[in-house]
């Protein structure tokens, strides 16, 4: 299947979030019974020894991914439109 409706595609979207949730909160349980543990909290991004903790990590999750996201749907639903460079080059010297 080629084509997938928005409203699925946005149940997709949410299940995967969920996964990554849950993927890195087991990822912090392990961390947790290292020999060396690295602080778990609001420091990091900072230099040092720190993880973000599982809200922290979603957050940045989402905002790095919003555009990606956004943009994908919007060339989902855009026409693809095909442009003769050498009628835009036409076009912009004779204006």
């Amino acid at each position: 299947r080629q084509l997938v409706a928005m409203d699925e595609y946005i149940k997709i979207l949410g299940l995967l979030r969920r996964s990554f949730k849950a993927a890195y909160s087991g990822y912090i349980e392990k961390v947790k019974t290292f020999r060396n543990v690295p602080e778990i909290g609001d420091k990091w991004p900072r230099d040092g020894f720190f993880l973000p903790t599982v809200e922290e990590f979603m957050a940045e999750a989402a905002r790095q991914a919003s555009t990606t996201t956004v943009q994908a749907m919007l060339d989902l639903h855009a026409p693809t439109v095909e442009v003769d460079q050498e009628q835009l080059a036409n076009a912009s010297a004779a204006q």
